[in-house]
C-alpha cells in the first residue's frame, strides 16, 4: 500500500507559516511532496504598503493566536513596517526548489527554516543574497551552490512545479494554501484544512484513524 500527501504551499503565506507543526509532525509518518503555489511570486507579487501591513498583521494574530507560532516584533518592524518591503515570494520559491532539488526529504524542514528567518528573525527572504547565506549555515550548503551556480535549470523546475501545483489546485477545487492533498495508490482526496490546524494530539488521532482506513479499502497484496 502506497499513500503520501501533497502539500501546496508559498513561502510568504501566513497561514502555511502557520501550519509548520503540523506539517513537521505529518512528514514524520507520512511522505510529504512540497509542491509551490507560486501565490506571491511573479504577477502575483506586490509592494508591502501600509495598508496590506496592518491587513497581513492583523491576520498574522489570527494566526498566532490559533496555533501559537511566532510572528515577532522584528517582522513587523522590519519587514511589515520596512521601508521598500515586497510582498515576493519568487526567490523564496526558487530557494524551495534548490533545496527539493538537493534534498528532497527536507523540504518541511527547508520550509520551516525559510519561514522563520522571516517571521522570526525579521530577516527580508525576497533578498538572493539573505536565502544563500540562510541555506549555506544551517545543513543546505548543496542547495544554496545550485541556488547560485545554477539558476537557469532551478527558475525552469520552479516553473514546472509551481505549474503542477496550479493544476492540483484546479483538480482539487482548491483555491488558496496551504492545501494538503492525500495521495492513496495514485487517488488524490482534499484533506481538511483543520487537519494543519489542530494540535499534535488531535493530528496524531487523524492519522490514526487514516491509516486504519487506508488498511481497510486498500486490497489485499
Amino acid at each position: 500500500m502506497t499513500h503520501s500527501f501533497l502539500y501546496i504551499y508559498d513561502p510568504l503565506c501566513g497561514w502555511c507559516y502557520g501550519s509548520a507543526p503540523r506539517l513537521a509532525d505529518l512528514a514524520k509518518s507520512f511522505a510529504v511532496e512540497m509542491i509551490p503555489a507560486g501565490l506571491f511570486a511573479g504577477a502575483g507579487a506586490r509592494p508591502l504598503d501600509r495598508s496590506f501591513a496592518s491587513y497581513a498583521w492583523a491576520s498574522d494574530q489570527r494566526i498566532a493566536k490559533l496555533t501559537g507560532q511566532t510572528f515577532s516584533s522584528a517582522y513587523r518592524r522590519q519587514i511589515l513596517n520596512g521601508d521598500g518591503q515586497l510582498l515576493d515570494s519568487t526567490v523564496a520559491t526558487l530557494a524551495m526548489t534548490a533545496c527539493s532539488i538537493v534534498e528532497p526529504d527536507k523540504g518541511p524542514e527547508a520550509l520551516m527554516l525559510i519561514q522563520e528567518a522571516r517571521y522570526v528573525g525579521g530577516e527580508d527572504i525576497t533578498d538572493l543574497r539573505v536565502l544563500v547565506s540562510l541555506l549555506s549555515g544551517n545543513g543546505f550548503a548543496d542547495a544554496a551552490v545550485l541556488l547560485q551556480g545554477h539558476m537557469a535549470s532551478v527558475e525552469a523546475e520552479t516553473a514546472r512545479r509551481v505549474a503542477h501545483g496550479q493544476m492540483v489546485l484546479n483538480q482539487m477545487n482548491a483555491s488558496g494554501v496551504p492545501t494538503l492533498v492525500a495521495d492513496i495508490q495514485g487517488e488524490r482526496a482534499l484533506m481538511p484544512s483543520t487537519l494543519l490546524y489542530s494540535s499534535h494530539e488531535q493530528l496524531a488521532e487523524n492519522l490514526k484513524s487514516f491509516s486504519a482506513t487506508l488498511q481497510q479499502v486498500s486490497p489485499a497484496a
